[in-house]
């Protein structure tokens, strides 16, 4: 799987432009404010991405996505990234607001639909798990106890669903039935992760689809 990433790109409303300090290269170099349109800058990289071979199963683009977090600064980077040839996800960064985001890509249908913009998704040879480490109105970024909750719950689900899978097919497979007496323990471990909130769409796939085991 072939994962290409942009980052920080910094996207204006239309009509406006970049404003930030630059620096030269010597290391007296004077730091001036400098103005400039940060959009064509994008384009060029999407132009870039779209022409590589082999090319991208997915581009991941984490921020800074926007400056200021505004809507119309997001309705400006969807039109820039629009197209690109394969799936994009968003990671926010400090400059940009979970809100505005979260409206600006409600239709891709990855985000959360209140809180923290963080996110898994399953479609592809490799997990790809994001995190929200957003602090409003602060340049650093933090991960809190109920984010590291899901990451553990959403981490700890995947490994205990491909152990079961393992021992069962090595059972079926392999006659190997030595290994079903281990289904319990990690079936007790599965369920744990599964009382999560965030994963009771997987909770009611396995209610559906899988006999629960005695523990």
């Amino acid at each position: 799987m072939i994962i290409a990433q942009l980052s920080d790109p910094h996207i204006v409303a239309r009509g406006k432009l970049f404003r930030c300090p630059v620096q030269g290269v010597a290391p007296d170099a004077e730091r001036m404010l400098r103005e400039f349109d940060t959009a064509p800058y994008l384009a060029r990289a999407v132009t870039a991405v779209n022409q590589l071979v082999p090319r991208p199963d997915v581009t991941i683009v984490t921020g800074d996505l926007v400056d200021h977090g505004e809507p119309e600064e997001y309705e400006h980077l969807r039109a820039l990234l629009a197209p690109l040839s394969m799936p994009v996800f968003v990671i926010p960064g400090n400059h940009d607001t979970r809100q505005s985001l979260r409206e600006a890509f409600r239709s891709e249908r990855y985000f959360p639909d209140d809180g923290y913009l963080y996110y898994a998704i399953d479609d592809y040879p490799l997990r790809l798990i994001a995190l929200d480490t957003l602090v409003t109105g602060k340049h650093q970024g933090s991960l809190d106890d109920k984010q590291l909750a899901w990451l553990d719950a959403t981490l700890a689900a995947q490994r205990a669903s491909k152990i079961l899978g393992i021992f069962a097919r090595l059972e079926r497979r392999d006659h190997k039935p030595q290994y079903l007496r281990h289904l319990p323990r990690v079936w007790a471990y599965l369920q744990r992760s599964l009382a999560h909130p965030a994963l009771a769409p997987l909770a009611a796939w396995y209610r559906v689809n899988v006999p629960p085991l005695k523990v």
